[in-house]
């Protein structure tokens, strides 16, 4: 039987300051919390480069994990 996981992504940008924040949360399907990785960023380009990032970052974070098969 193949374990399902749920990642969660998020992000977020302030035009004033050009700061960014990534989240990304793993979760069992029993809704377990299995990890999380919140980074801040003083410098992120725009609000679309900081949604890549995240996007990068939720690809990135199971494979370091060991969870060997992310599909997106």
């Amino acid at each position: 039987m193949t374990k399902t996981l749920s990642i969660s992504l998020d992000a977020s940008y302030d035009d004033n300051s050009n700061h960014g924040t990534t989240v990304v949360v793993i979760r069992d399907s029993p809704c377990t919390l299995l990890h999380t990785r919140a980074l801040w960023y003083d410098f992120a380009a725009s609000p679309v480069a900081t949604e890549v990032v995240v996007i990068c970052n939720g690809v990135h974070m199971p494979l370091e994990r060991g969870l060997c098969r992310v599909m997106i």
